[in-house]
């Protein structure tokens, strides 16, 4: 029964090797070019305009998800499942987002006013808000390419889309303009990838179908809200540390915080590769195959807490040297947060997973329950901790938010179907990830970049050691490179 189940399961793992590796390059130059640019915005405008600046971002984070409405992700679930909706999707979905964006932009003019900011912070909020309702809307047809599982062409068309930002926006900041027209190139970003997502779906998919469906919108909405619901929550989770840490302790503090918590953002490389690549095959599997469901869920979760661990330990003995390194003296406050925000690494890797498992269970409401709790945890943590702790006190109250999220998920996945113990490799990972530890600490003086690559090569040979990759994992492994 193994060899049958691994010889059906064996083109699906190629498959998902496939579109991850699409999905791996794409996102190893964006990372890259967001880095860049992310560093780059910090060292020109100082702390101080980096703090409005990360300011208007997160606080447009809080209200773009209403301009969706969990439409994009309802869409990959849908169309994976039957692809001949994907024009019925996207003839109806457009005009229904087009209506949700104007409501978006409405809402975030209103609190921007309500709030009284400064004339130029509210100006920067409304042009980031525009770019990201556009990039919001362009997501919808990016939808497509994941629902059929072309990701080559999402990876093609990001790729560009960032490097149209990264040269406006360094370009802009050399010349010596500053955050309106920063801004500005973001919007004007935003406008190349709409109209590049739309160019390729038409050209590679589907034409949409502009038949208003009025039953159809309602019916989606209803089956689509608890995605958009646990996004919201999920918005709240990520950004009100940063609307709260800004209306109680200013913008210079806004700008360390968020030095630190944009590096952290950028290790989710790894895991949002792999999961954008898995999800479609997960909500198949729900409808075809329990049995490779769990078997999907068993691989992935030791997948990522395999590799979500050391960058934790491997970032809170490296912070200091990384933050110097990319941000230079102005930001020295920004090491204290990192130390504490790189042990959210692991838990946000397996926490995202957890959302996109319960999705494809049709169960995206447990995920949003869990959502708001850890919503709750983190709001009330903040409250307590900003006043006295300052940017410490939200990096704590983050960390703390994730590791109530992994306990809850945990919990609830033990009383189904698909539980299984994950101890044994907790320890074989908590093991390897000490001797690697130990390593990088005792040469943590030499050549940063020699020590992580030696640090990682450590981890993994240990791993291999004590039998992290059982059998099975081993046989598919090889049979996904060998190509057999």
């Amino acid at each position: 029964m193994m060899q049958n189940l691994e010889a059906g399961y064996i083109p699906t793992i190629k498959r998902i090797a496939k579109n991850m590796g699409w999905l791996f390059i794409a996102t190893v130059v964006t990372r890259i070019l967001s880095l860049v640019l992310i560093v780059y915005i910090a060292r020109q405008l100082g702390d101080i305009d980096f703090g409005k600046f990360s300011f208007a971002k997160a606080f447009v984070q809080l209200f773009i998800v209403f301009s969706d409405f969990g439409l994009g992700i309802f869409t990959i679930r849908e169309v994976a499942r039957d692809r001949i909706l994907a024009s019925k999707y996207l003839g109806n979905f457009s005009v229904l987002k087009i209506i949700l964006s104007v409501f978006t932009f409405s809402l975030l003019y209103i609190a921007t006013n309500i709030l009284n900011y400064p004339r130029e912070t509210s100006l920067v909020v409304y042009i980031i808000g525009l770019s990201f309702i556009l990039t919001s809307f362009a997501e919808l047809f990016r939808a497509i390419f994941f629902a059929n599982e072309r990701m080559e062409y999402s990876a093609l068309l990001i790729v560009i889309e960032k490097l149209v930002l990264l040269s406006l926006a360094m370009s802009v900041l050399y010349l010596g303009y500053g955050l309106i027209t920063l801004a500005s190139a973001y919007l004007v970003a935003g406008i190349v990838y709409l109209l590049l997502n739309i160019t390729f779906v038409i050209w590679k998919f589907a034409k949409p179908k502009f038949k208003i469906d009025l039953e159809f919108w309602l019916s989606s909405i209803k089956s689509a809200y608890p995605f958009a619901l646990g996004t919201i929550i999920s918005m709240i989770f990520l950004y009100i540390d940063v609307t709260m840490l800004s209306k109680m302790k200013g913008d210079q503090v806004v700008g360390w915080y968020s030095a630190s918590f944009g590096l952290i953002y950028q290790t989710k490389i790894i895991s949002s590769v792999f999961l954008r690549a898995i999800f479609p095959i997960m909500s198949r599997y729900f409808v075809n195959s329990s049995e490779y469901l769990k078997k999907t869920y068993e691989k992935s979760f030791k997948f990522l807490f395999g590799l979500g661990l050391p960058i934790s330990v491997g970032g809170a003995i490296f912070a200091k040297r990384i933050i110097l390194l990319l941000y230079g003296q102005d930001y020295v406050n920004s090491i204290v947060a990192f130390k504490i925000l790189i042990w959210a690494v692991v838990f946000f890797y397996l926490n995202t997973f957890f959302g996109y498992f319960f999705a494809s269970l049709d169960k995206q409401a447990i995920s949003t329950k869990l959502l708001a709790i850890s919503a709750g945890v983190n709001i009330v943590l903040n409250l307590i901790l900003i006043p006295s702790m300052s940017y410490v006190g939200a990096s704590i109250a983050t960390v703390i938010s994730e590791i109530v999220f992994f306990g809850l998920a945990v919990i609830y996945v033990s009383r189904t179907a698909y539980n299984f113990s994950p101890i044994v490799l907790i320890i074989k990972s908590l093991f390897a990830s000490l001797i690697m530890g130990l390593f990088v600490y005792y040469f943590k003086e030499a050549n940063l970049f020699l020590v992580i690559f030696l640090g990682a090569c450590l981890y993994f040979f240990t791993l291999y050691l004590i039998g992290y990759l059982d059998k099975e994992d081993k046989s598919i492994l090889r049979k996904v490179v060998r190509g057999s």
